[in-house]
């Protein structure tokens, strides 16, 4: 998103912009979670409308059953319902909270160790990371070494996956405790 025309000078700012790019990806997180569990919705009541149709098909052949094919249906192995075996939702915050650590630790690292190669403070380094990683990207803070440039190619990717990560994790909390 960042079109480089924008530059934090203190570290309140970077801080200010971490958190509300965080938010402002975590929201979007959430409408994108919300309308695709609404859309899970209503593909099990389309399910659950057709399979009971089909159950009503069945019992009506039973009921009524055709003349040339009365031989032919023996009703064995037919059962008017159907098992759906329970989604388990006692997922604690506990085990939910340990699925963000993965990525969230290798932001930080990741950050923190271009902080160490650019040789940027603390905030700048974990700004770094939080910026690139939301694909927010304002180009205030960039590698300039050809160690930290050469650390970017492999850091970029693989933080974008993890905040990946991290908002499928937050959509899939989200969708089961709705649940």
């Amino acid at each position: 998103v960042g079109y480089g025309d924008m530059e934090f000078s203190n570290a309140d700012s970077k801080i200010f912009t971490c958190f509300f790019g965080c938010g402002g990806v975590a929201c979007l997180g959430l409408a994108v979670g919300s309308i695709g569990s609404n859309i899970l919705d209503a593909n099990l009541q389309a399910i659950k409308a057709a399979e009971q149709a089909s159950r009503n098909r069945v019992l009506d052949l039973f009921e009524h059953p055709p003349s040339e094919n009365a031989s032919a249906v023996n009703g064995e192995g037919i059962s008017s319902s159907v098992e759906v075996p329970p989604v388990s939702s006692t997922r604690n915050f506990r085990e939910t909270a340990l699925k963000f650590v993965p990525a969230v630790v290798f932001l930080l690292q990741g950050g923190i160790f271009m902080g160490i190669l650019e040789g940027w403070n603390l905030v700048d380094s974990i700004y770094y990371a939080i910026v690139t990683a939301l694909t927010i990207g304002f180009g205030d803070i960039a590698p300039c070494t050809s160690w930290g440039r050469a650390w970017a190619i492999a850091f970029i990717p693989l933080a974008v996956a993890a905040a990946g990560e991290l908002l499928g994790n937050a959509a899939a909390a989200f969708i089961e405790r709705r649940q």
